[in-house]
């Protein structure tokens, strides 16, 4: 499946790692440069992951048809 990132999504590097708040659902998460590179990589990817799983469900990830 292919996703996007919500429009509701804050993004801000902090010390090597990025911040990433949702202000829809007032999720936030700490990503590392690993999980930041699997977060832009689902842009155009198809593969689910752990780390993609844990985007979807806190919102920051939405189908790519989706209407937000």
């Amino acid at each position: 499946m292919r996703y996007k990132a919500s429009k509701f999504n804050v993004l801000t590097p902090v010390n090597g790692y990025y911040i990433l708040y949702n202000t829809f659902s007032s999720a936030i998460i700490r990503l590392d440069e690993e999980n930041f590179l699997n977060y832009q990589k689902s842009f155009c990817d198809n593969e689910d992951n752990e780390s993609i799983s844990l985007l979807k469900a806190k919102g920051f990830l939405v189908d790519f048809h989706d209407d937000e």
